[in-house]
């Protein structure tokens, strides 16, 4: 799955294991923080996070 970041842009290449998941993603080029929801595979919504509202227990350091 792949997931454009809403700060810059780029490509987010996402496992599979992601297709169901309510959480915090982090792009590796302008670090943004954005909050996903997907189902089967599909992304239902994708907000930036807004600072200091960041959850770093469960952001994902999303890999290039």
């Amino acid at each position: 799955m792949r997931i454009n970041c809403l700060s810059c842009g780029y490509t987010i290449d996402m496992d599979n294991a992601y297709g169901d998941y309510d959480g915090q993603i982090k792009c590796v080029i302008c670090k943004a923080v954005l909050n996903i929801k997907t189902e089967e595979g599909e992304l239902k919504s994708a907000t930036v996070a807004e600072a200091g509202r960041l959850n770093s227990e469960k952001t994902v350091f999303s890999r290039a």
